[in-house]
């Protein structure tokens, strides 16, 4: 989190000389934020040979898409990835696409890396590093500065980016754990050992994951039992506990009526179940994604399929009660007064605040996944739209600052997103995007807040 924090800060920052190796192990949190905070600072130390090799490469670029087509260069340089390493274990998280890496240490002792994503501009960004630090010895790779390196890279968002930029900083960050994992200086902790016959945890993480994936056999037993003879259904959103997951996912394989997913999958997966002739659903999940169910089930002529909730009394989320406000309705009502407006709702929403919403402005459903399509794609279609996002705040924020960076991004990085949008119709459209300030997911905030 603190390397991706330092290089999505440094990207407006170029041409700032930074230290590029650290000088002692022991100040290496705090070097790391003076070099991304700091005007001017020279590098404790020379930095290794192929390192200053790449940042001489992409000094000598005098434009942007200079540095672009580089980038692209070095995707072209990596070896081809054994499709047997393409392993869950070998997965770099919080990229923009797939992207795995493994390193080793050779017979000298030296680190070497291999990498390779689905995405070539991904691949490039990994190029990058493994032309930089593969080879180097475990020492040298661990003192390179990672916020020093990326920023020194100059690769602004006219050239990646910030999803992509937050890929480089969590694949960077990934190679040095790996090689402190070669010298042994990372405790494996939490751990999950597994052997031919039997799991043994360590953590309380750990602990969960070992529950998922091996669940009391009675309890699976039981309610598989009760599923079949009740003919019953169910549908379970991802943030249920990993003990409770681990019980469904196991009675799916003796009772196919189970399914986990996400809110927006979760009522046609119901439909799905009673097609099959499951006479109820039983929803896991908060209250308007009940409500969800009912109101699909019922458009698709079910509606003699009970659907029950898990408890009696609400089940609330932050997100659905922020949209059912004063000032959500007041947010509405400015939208429906504004000529050629479109309202995108977040599904994490009840059904009266989208039929309310839909009889005061015209009014589309969205989920994560989709949202920076949907704008896009509404922008696209109708002349002088404004889109009045909501009621989610910190994807709003996050969509608004999207959408400022794509304006200086070269059309083709645009026509990744969306083929009828160039840099020049994203900066049009800049004004008329509006997004409600006071709408709060507290999982989005906990989770991707400052």
């Amino acid at each position: 989190m603190h390397l991706s924090r330092g290089f999505s800060r440094c990207l407006t920052r170029r041409g700032q000389q930074t230290p590029l190796v650290r000088a002692a192990p022991a100040c290496r949190r705090s070097t790391a934020v003076r070099a991304a905070s700091s005007a001017a600072l020279v590098p404790a130390q020379q930095a290794p040979a192929p390192v200053q090799e790449v940042l001489n490469k992409f000094h000598q670029c005098s434009e942007t898409k200079q540095r672009y087509q580089l980038v692209l260069d070095y995707a072209d340089s990596l070896p081809p990835y054994p499709e047997e390493l393409q392993r869950p274990e070998n997965r770099v998280l919080g990229c923009a696409a797939q992207a795995w890496l493994d390193a080793s240490l050779d017979s000298s002792g030296k680190v070497q890396l291999r990498a390779a994503s689905d995405s070539k501009l991904t691949a490039g960004l990994a190029g990058v590093l493994v032309s930089a630090l593969s080879g180097l010895t475990p020492e040298q790779l661990l003192a390179v500065d990672g916020t020093a390196f990326l920023q020194s890279l100059g690769l602004g968002p006219g050239v990646v980016a910030p999803s992509r930029a937050s890929g480089a900083a969590n694949m960077l960050a990934s190679i040095q754990r790996r090689t402190r994992m070669l010298m042994t200086q990372l405790p494996r902790f939490p751990s999950l050992l597994i052997t031919s016959n039997c799991l043994q945890p360590q953590g309380t993480f750990a602990e969960a994951q070992a529950q998922y994936l091996q669940p009391d056999a009675q309890q699976v037993a039981q309610l598989v039992e009760l599923l079949r003879s009740k003919r019953i259904g169910v549908v379970a959103h991802f943030y249920m506990d990993p003990q409770v997951q681990g019980v469904l996912s196991a009675a799916a394989e003796q009772w196919p009526h189970i399914h986990i997913s996400d809110s927006l999958v979760m009522a046609d997966a119901a439909v799905k179940m009673a097609q099959a002739g499951c006479s109820t659903i039983a929803v896991l999940g908060v209250d308007f994604m009940s409500e969800n169910v009912r109101a699909v089930l019922d458009e698709a002529g079910l509606s003699e399929v009970r659907v029950y909730r898990m408890a009696t009394d609400d089940i609330g989320c932050s997100l659905a009660e922020a949209a059912e406000s004063e000032d959500y309705t007041n947010y509405l009502h400015e939208a429906a007064q504004t000529p050629s407006s479109l309202h995108v709702v977040y599904i994490n929403t009840s059904l009266r605040t989208k039929a309310v919403a839909n009889s005061l402005v015209p009014t589309i459903t969205c989920t994560s996944s989709n949202v920076v399509q949907t704008v896009l794609q509404g922008f696209a279609q109708v002349p002088g739209l404004t889109v009045w996002y909501g009621p989610d705040t910190y994807m709003g924020r996050n969509l608004a600052q999207l959408f400022q960076q794509l304006a200086s991004m070269p059309d083709e990085v645009i026509q990744e997103l969306h083929p009828a949008h160039t840099a020049a119709s994203v900066r049009q459209l800049l004004p008329r995007f509006k997004h409600f300030a006071n709408g709060t997911c507290i999982v989005h905030h906990i989770f991707g807040g400052e």
